[in-house]
């Protein structure tokens, strides 16, 4: 960081040298997050903003400088959440959001383009819930779970493609159970049901699939024990 810095410091027209230095601010945000010193995190993070910022503002063409600035704008939502700021949790999420959607609009054919676009809308639709805003999480959900389910049609031997639209189902799932409809969270979790079981079976020494499935088995036999359902609770338990 202190050689990007007087590198920075020396050339501050320069837009690699300053992207070098938010890159690194990034990075030591990072460490600073898994060593649990909140407030450094938050502090180079937002410094690694403002340069960001500035490079997008300078170039809006510029693809690269775009991407940096949605990045600098996750780690301030996600340091906003880990404080409780959902207000400025949210207003860091949706520029974040609408920066990935015109870079996914852009690419229309990149998958990585569009898994950024679906993490992004995850990501506003968990805050959105934790807000209490359950139409805004549903939207965000709902067109979460589009791009999944096509990116995971797309390439059917992609785990990370599966696993993707199998956590958004079970998010709908979950949700749909939080406002009473039982009859949506179950449809939700029967076809993240069937994801599961496929990458279980595809897999079967893997532990992390089938601790996947054994979650959704127990979500649905909750499910059909609350209708009073024991033969098919039992059978999913």
């Amino acid at each position: 960081l202190s050689i990007a810095r007087t590198l920075a410091d020396a050339d501050p027209g320069n837009a690699d040298a300053q992207r070098d230095l938010s890159g690194s601010l990034i990075k030591v945000g990072n460490v600073m997050v898994q060593a649990g010193a909140h407030a450094s995190a938050a502090a180079a993070f937002e410094e690694s903003f403002t340069l960001s910022r500035s490079l997008a503002d300078a170039d809006p063409s510029n693809a690269v400088s775009q991407r940096d600035l949605a990045v600098s704008l996750s780690k301030i939502g996600n340091g906003k959440l880990r404080a409780g700021d959902l207000v400025g949790a949210l207003a860091a999420y949706e520029e974040h959001l609408s920066i990935v959607r015109v870079l996914a609009a852009a690419n229309p054919e990149s998958a990585e383009a569009q898994r950024d676009l679906s993490v992004s809308l995850g990501r506003l639709g968990d805050v959105k819930r934790e807000a209490g805003d359950i139409a805004g999480a549903f939207l965000a959900y709902s067109q979460c779970l589009y791009i999944d389910r096509k990116l995971a049609e797309a390439d059917v031997g992609s785990t990370q493609a599966q696993d993707d639209l199998s956590v958004t189902l079970d998010r709908i799932g979950q949700m749909k159970l939080s406002v009473g409809d039982r009859a949506g969270a179950l449809s939700a979790y029967e076809q993240s049901l069937t994801v599961r079981r496929t990458q279980a079976a595809v897999d079967p020494g893997n532990a992390v699939a089938q601790r996947a499935l054994m979650i959704v088995l127990q979500r649905i036999g909750d499910l059909k024990l609350r209708d009073s359902d024991p033969d098919a609770a039992g059978a999913a338990f």
